[in-house]
């Protein structure tokens, strides 16, 4: 690890990088002259990262697994500070029980919905505690694991191989939900809320297929229905009603049919549930009850305003999806 420089300004957390003309004061935190110098000091820089605007801090690639431990722990408290609004700290409670069944194939009573977004900490982190707070008793179960777009790809393969990049897989989160307490178009909304569908096989620092945007379909529906959304996701950049929030102007979110999942071993599961401040490369971007309602868009069962008719005495937004 050749250094982490950690830098503030003046203004208030910045929704963007200061651009070449710019010259905003900054005073550098700290700096990491490899591992040895953490021993004194970690304390301290901890504290000092924690007050830093995730968007305000850069760091070099880790040159081997130990270096990129060190320094995911000492970016986990600045990197995860959002949760369900910005600037907003939020209580740690996860309201999927993690007593919860593993997910199961589609019975009736509860569906599958898988998505890559990045790290499936993070991805798992914002389904099975800021969504289902918001939707008591919606998602059933959470899972994060392996899921491939091809049906020959390697089986069981393992974190390090995955990795690798050598695999094809994606980092997904796999859940169960209840589909008569939550609709799959309003999952599949909030899966565009906390991840950058712009940056193809990237999210921030971590780089490579395996933290793609991509939307794995258990049914023609879900199909239809995530092509959907990431196009109206496409289209609301387009007007500029998502202006700043992504890091590109076009969606590279890829729409998939679901394949075989294989379940990361345990120590990943829920882990920023027993790791708080551990990685984590997510942050709320946007609200859909905040985007003004595009001409002609639909919701899943016929259109905006039967949304709202059905859903008016639960508060749910101009849009037809719950505030939250």
């Amino acid at each position: 690890l050749n250094r982490v420089d950690i830098v503030t300004y003046d203004s208030q957390p910045l929704q963007r990088r200061p651009t070449s003309s710019e010259k905003p004061h900054s005073k550098p935190l700290g700096v990491l002259a490899g591992l040895r110098t953490l021993s004194s000091s970690s304390s301290s820089l901890r504290a000092a990262i924690a007050t830093v605007p995730s968007d305000c801090i850069t760091k070099l690639t880790p040159t081997n697994t130990l270096e990129a431990t060190v320094v995911a722990e000492l970016m986990g408290a600045a990197m995860c500070v959002e949760g369900s609004a910005a600037g907003e700290r939020t209580d740690g409670t996860w309201h999927v029980p993690s007593s919860s069944p593993a997910p199961s194939a589609k019975s009736g009573a509860s569906e599958l919905a898988t998505f890559g977004a990045g790290c499936y900490w993070g991805t798992e982190k914002y389904f099975a505690k800021d969504f289902a707070k918001a939707h008591p008793g919606a998602i059933l179960s959470t899972r994060v694991g392996f899921m491939s777009p091809r049906e020959d790809a390697r089986q069981n393969p393992s974190y390090q191989e995955v990795c690798s990049g050598r695999t094809g897989h994606v980092e997904v989160l796999q859940l169960s939900y209840n589909p008569a307490k939550v609709s799959y178009e309003e999952i599949c909304k909030f899966f565009f809320t906390f991840h950058d569908p712009t940056t193809k096989n990237r999210q921030g620092n971590d780089v490579g297929q395996q933290y793609a945007s991509v939307v794995f379909a258990h049914s023609p529906e879900q199909k239809a229905v995530a092509n959907r959304i990431t196009a109206l996701v496409q289209k609301h950049i387009d007007s500029g009603d998502l202006r700043n929030r992504f890091i590109n102007a076009k969606v590279t979110t890829e729409v998939y049919d679901a394949t075989k999942f294989y379940p990361a071993h345990a120590a990943h599961q829920r882990y920023l549930e027993a790791n708080p401040n551990g990685y984590c490369n997510h942050r709320r971007r946007f609200r859909w009850e905040t985007l003004p309602v595009l001409e002609g868009a639909q919701t899943a069962k016929g259109g905006v305003a039967a949304a709202v008719k059905a859903d008016g005495a639960n508060g749910t937004a101009s849009n037809g999806i719950a505030a939250h």
